[in-house]
């Protein structure tokens, strides 16, 4: 058990970490449904809930 952990921490400390993907802030993200665009967040009217 020693050994395993001990090979985790090595593997934890050995790992570079992964590089972060930038946007420049004049883009817009692409939408994943592409109909040009992103759709809005419409909010659930008066008394209705999302979950059961």
């Amino acid at each position: 058990m020693n050994l395993q952990c001990e090979r985790l921490r090595l593997a934890l400390r050995s790992t570079p970490p992964a590089p972060i993907a930038r946007m420049p802030a004049h883009e817009l993200p692409k939408a994943a449904n592409d109909n040009h665009g992103i759709w809005p967040l419409l909010p659930f009217p008066l008394g209705w809930y999302a979950s059961s």
